[in-house]
């Protein structure tokens, strides 16, 4: 039992995967370039390359034009994206293919605390060890993000900001609405991370209405990840698997 409560806190690492985008002049012009990390909370374990075959959608939102990026990215590459850009705002969007987790009971319920999603949790706990299927959207709000920061772009699970986090003056109470299959997700567990410039995070727990929607507070500059995790029993295409997940994260930095 000693060896297994040693093990829990390290199975609760590298959580999440987020965007970092920026905006570079190179050579008197401007690019866009798009990193993907690995970590948990905004810690970086590391970067990871852009695989077409673990991309299930992968496009840029520029003023009115929906550009898929698809048929361009066909090879493993790091960064991400690195492309001219002569806009003033862009909103990346990422879908990754589904994957698989084996869990058995404890570590289950301590993967459940860990998002805090263990109070309330509305179904049974598993008694066996479980298989779920979890699949990840994510985006990055680049620029000034002014008409793009509130785009919804038909992610199963979505993140979408009511208020412009660019631009919105520092102190500012961020509206963020949580979406599951085009319906408000309420009583949802989010957090918002900021990291600033000296790398010091620091966190907001905060969790939806009943219409899906959540505030956090803009409080400091830096690079910012709002991000949540909906677990549920597994409802279509089962076959060995009892649960499935769906995680999203929205990045921006100000």
């Amino acid at each position: 039992m000693l060896s297994l409560l040693l093990l829990l806190p390290q199975l609760a690492q590298a959580h999440d995967y987020w965007i970092e985008s920026t905006l570079k002049p190179v050579a008197g012009k401007q690019r866009l370039q798009s990193r993907l990390f690995l970590g948990d909370g905004l810690k970086v374990e590391e970067e990871q390359p852009y695989k077409p075959a673990r991309a299930s959608d992968f496009r840029l939102y520029v003023d009115n034009r929906e550009i898929d990026l698809r048929p361009s990215a066909t090879a493993i590459r790091t960064p991400m994206l690195d492309r001219p850009f002569a806009g003033k705002s862009a909103l990346l969007r990422l879908d990754r293919t589904p994957a698989f987790l084996d869990s058995k009971p404890a570590e289950f319920r301590h993967n459940l605390q860990h998002e805090g999603q263990l109070e309330g949790f509305p179904f049974p706990l598993p008694k066996r060890e479980v298989r779920e299927r979890y699949t990840r959207y994510l985006k990055s709000l680049v620029g000034t993000g002014a008409g793009l920061h509130a785009r919804t772009t038909g992610q199963r699970l979505e993140l979408t900001l009511l208020d412009n986090p660019i631009s919105a003056p520092m102190g500012s109470a961020i509206r963020v609405q949580a979406r599951l299959d085009g319906k408000s997700l309420g009583r949802a567990a989010l957090v918002a991370y900021r990291r600033d410039a000296s790398g010091k995070i620091t966190s907001q727990q905060i969790r939806t209405d009943a219409s899906g929607v959540t505030r956090f507070r803009l409080d400091g500059n830096g690079l910012w990840l709002v991000r949540m995790m909906h677990l549920r029993p597994c409802r279509q295409d089962c076959t060995d698997v009892q649960w499935e997940s769906f995680w999203a994260g929205y990045s921006f930095r100000r």
